[in-house]
């Protein structure tokens, strides 16, 4: 019940990639990831850079804004905004490109920072800000862009907006309004070979022309055999009995974030263009799960609700996974407990603010964000990938029903 990583080339016959590991083939036609995905027309309107991960992609932006702001005015220190509740890469990200980190409060019982807020963060010293679109679902969006504006003046001379879409399709993204955007293809996303990203820059946009030069990676045999080697290792380790009994050896709970710092920006790595579309079309699904799993929870009350507004999803539009918001943190940790414990697939997501993670505090100026502590203290999510099945679904019904009997009794 834990989404599969996606192997090179094909997930039931991962040895299909290994004339690529060995040769470093590289289709003539594909000349990036968004041209091997065939999105060339719907990012008509972008430069797309290749990038080894989603937080290099990220970090490169960065290095753009701080090119671009440099050019306008005089900065101390390069300031970057956060989301309060995201993944540590973010920050990752930030610390590379040699800027401090500030957080932005999230909106109020919603999963998308607060436009207000952000505005109110960002000072002279700003150079972006970054929307993200957690699990999948929309960010602040433009309303993002216009608290900037009316904070800061001069949208040409404000920060720079950069949307994290780590978490959503790629052929989703192509609607952001964002000066730039960032898509990954690591593990557990929606298109998933476990390494690479791609940094998309408007073009006419504040960032178009400031981007860093990078090249195309070409990875060694033997770091394209471990990367091989490694995505079968790690589905036959997500098969749910073999990966309960590894957590249990390791002592660590599934959902410890942890940060990983940016080593370097590298760029696409070349071998892997010839595997995006067979991966793309392995990851290609209808909402049927994602239908059911709603369906299953509106007729399932019990001490939650819903994160996904009522006017989403678009005809289309694709989550990660599907989130609630429970009443108290005890109750999520017992209703998580209850749904793991049944092999069920549930997350937790990030335990906590990114200035209160392992390895992050001290590493953000501290700021009071009330909505993201709550937000980490009463998320929880569903699984909605492709291997849910219609029995899944009716065991997480019988296993919440079970529970919102006990907590109303």
């Amino acid at each position: 019940m834990i989404p599969h990583c996606l192997p090179p080339v094909a997930q039931a016959a991962p040895l299909r990639f290994l004339p690529a590991v060995f040769c470093g083939h590289q289709p003539a036609d594909t000349l990036d990831p968004i041209t091997a995905l065939g999105l060339s027309t719907l990012f008509a309107g972008y430069e797309v850079y290749g990038c080894a991960s989603a937080t290099a992609a990220l970090a490169l932006a960065l290095q753009a804004a701080a090119r671009v702001t440099a050019r306008v005015r005089e900065v101390e220190v390069p300031e970057v905004v956060l989301p309060a509740y995201a993944c540590p890469d973010l920050l990752a990200a930030t610390l590379f490109a040699g800027c401090r980190p500030v957080l932005a409060d999230m909106r109020r019982g919603g999963i998308a920072v607060d436009p207000a807020d952000a505005a109110a963060a960002a000072t002279a010293n700003t150079i972006a800000v970054i929307d993200v679109r957690l699990l999948g679902l929309p960010g602040a969006g433009p309303a993002l862009g216009r608290a900037l504006r009316d904070a800061r003046g001069s949208v040409r001379e404000g920060p720079a907006i950069i949307e994290d879409c780590a978490h959503v399709w790629p052929d989703e993204a192509a609607a952001s309004t964002a000066d730039a955007v960032a898509l990954s293809f690591g593990r557990g996303k929606p298109i998933s070979l476990r390494w690479g990203g791609a940094l998309l820059v408007r073009r006419g946009g504040k960032l178009d022309g400031w981007v860093p030069a990078i090249g195309r990676a070409a990875p060694s045999l033997a770091r394209r055999l471990g990367h091989w080697t490694e995505c079968v290792a790690y589905d036959m380790a997500l098969t749910p009995w073999v990966f309960g009994t590894l957590t249990q050896i390791a002592g660590r709970r599934v959902d410890t974030i942890r940060l990983v710092p940016l080593r370097a920006i590298e760029g696409f790595p070349a071998h892997l263009l010839g595997a995006l579309p067979r991966a793309r079309a392995l990851a290609a699904r209808n909402n049927r799960t994602q239908s059911a799993v709603a369906a299953m929870l509106r007729e399932t009350p019990g001490p939650w609700r819903t994160l996904v507004p009522t006017s989403w999803p678009d005809a289309g539009a694709r989550l990660l996974r599907y989130p609630l918001l429970v009443d108290d943190e005890a109750r999520r940790d017992r209703l998580h407990d209850a749904l793991w414990g049944a092999g069920l697939g549930s997350s937790r997501m990030y335990r906590a603010p990114l200035d209160q993670l392992p390895d992050t505090a001290g590493r953000v100026p501290a700021r009071r964000c009330p909505e993201a502590t709550e937000l980490a203290r009463r998320l929880l999510t569903l699984p909605v990938h492709g291997g849910v099945r219609p029995f899944h679904i009716e065991a997480m019904r019988s296993a919440m029903r079970h529970f919102a009997a006990g907590a109303h009794s």
